[in-house]
């Protein structure tokens, strides 16, 4: 697992199903504030062009993980303060008010990862059945999903569906539903004290080997597509 330090006045962008976790230097204490962002919910409500840009945008927030300073880029620094301390003050309209810093730090976030964009050939009949896929394996990643049953709900042939998905995503659906279910596990470790071959279980894993080998292939991972994000601030150390 590889590791970077945090330091004051650091911020991060996490994309969902990045397996991680957030630690203090042994011997210090520090400080982080979390914002838990639904990307897709958010960009429809300025997204006129539908669907594809709404998935050009999250492809991009989505590309990877990064750690900065705030002297890095400020622009997106302060717009994170900005929505923290929104959300502090809790003012009137504050609600409202923090949804235009957002979608201002989405797009920010966007432009800074712009050299992952769709390509502006893919077809929009293409990117919407793969959307829906993502969305059906994050709600029944524990269930003994078939990569089949995937191609037969876009209505597309196993093969078919399996090369835009690795197009789109840059891996395979079993590969993608693996980090998915290893994603689940990491939280319920973190949160039970379940047994670990009771937690694979729960996750879709059909024998804790499977879990085993995933697991460990999950920390050489290094960019994930998704639809939410986390953005984390520390604010001390």
């Amino acid at each position: 697992m590889e590791k970077y330090p945090y330091r004051k006045n650091c911020f991060s962008v996490i994309p969902q199903n990045c397996v991680h976790t957030t630690e203090s230097t042994p011997g210090t204490s520090s400080s982080w504030e979390y914002l838990f962002i639904d990307i897709d919910s958010l960009l429809a409500q300025i997204c006129q062009n539908g669907s594809r840009r709404i998935s050009e945008i999250t492809t991009r927030i989505n590309s990877g993980a990064y750690l900065k300073q705030e002297r890095e880029n400020p622009k997106i620094g302060r717009t994170i303060r900005s929505i923290l301390n929104l959300m502090r003050r809790k003012e009137d309209f504050y609600l409202e008010e923090a949804k235009a810093e957002i979608l201002v730090l989405l797009l920010n976030i966007a432009r800074e990862n712009n050299t992952c964009r769709l390509p502006e050939k893919t077809p929009a009949k293409e990117t919407i059945p793969i959307a829906q896929s993502l969305d059906y394996i994050s709600m029944h990643y524990m269930e003994p999903l078939k990569i089949k049953d995937l191609a037969s709900n876009c209505h597309l042939s196993e093969s078919h569906f399996r090369k835009i998905f690795a197009s789109y995503m840059g891996m395979g659906p079993m590969e993608y539903m693996n980090i998915v279910r290893i994603r689940a596990a990491c939280d319920l470790l973190k949160r039970t004290d379940d047994f670990v071959s009771d937690i694979a279980g729960k996750c879709g894993f059909a024998t804790f080997s499977t879990f085993i080998r995933n697991f460990k292939k999950s920390w050489a991972f290094r960019q994930m597509n998704g639809a939410n994000a986390r953005i984390i601030m520390n604010s001390s150390c």
